[in-house]
C-alpha cells in the first residue's frame, strides 16, 4: 500500500517539465574560486542544466512525496 505524503514546499523544480528531480553539479576548486561560476543543477528528466537564478520566479509548490510498505 502506497500513501502520498506531502507537507514539503519548495520552488526548486524544473520550468520545462515541472519535475523535482534536479541534482546539482559537481564543480572543482577551479571553476568555484578562480573562474566564479554559479552553481549549476540539471534536471533528471529533461537533462536540462538550470541556474540557481531560475528557481526564483518559480511558485511555491508541494513535493511529492510517497510513503509505502
Amino acid at each position: 500500500m502506497t500513501e502520498k505524503y506531502s507537507n514539503m514546499m519548495s520552488q526548486r523544480y524544473c520550468k520545462s517539465c515541472g519535475s523535482f528531480a534536479i541534482e546539482r553539479i559537481h564543480r572543482g576548486f577551479f571553476k568555484k574560486r578562480i573562474l566564479k561560476s554559479p552553481t549549476l543543477y540539471k534536471c533528471k528528466n529533461c537533462e536540462q542544466t538550470l541556474i540557481s537564478n531560475d528557481f526564483d520566479g518559480n511558485e511555491t509548490k508541494k513535493v511529492p512525496l510517497f510513503i509505502g510498505q
